[in-house]
């Protein structure tokens, strides 16, 4: 199963307390890009 999420049509609006709520919690999001396509970054 391959599963595509359309970025220029995503509304994250909905999504923004959740994501405040985990960054409260010391959660950290971040990207493959910043933290290299290794073992430990996955």
């Amino acid at each position: 199963m391959r599963l595509q999420l359309d970025t220029d049509a995503f509304d994250d609006a909905q999504f923004v307390p959740y994501l405040r709520r985990c960054q409260q919690a010391g959660i950290d999001f971040t990207t493959l890009g910043d933290v290299g396509d290794t073992t430990q970054g996955r």
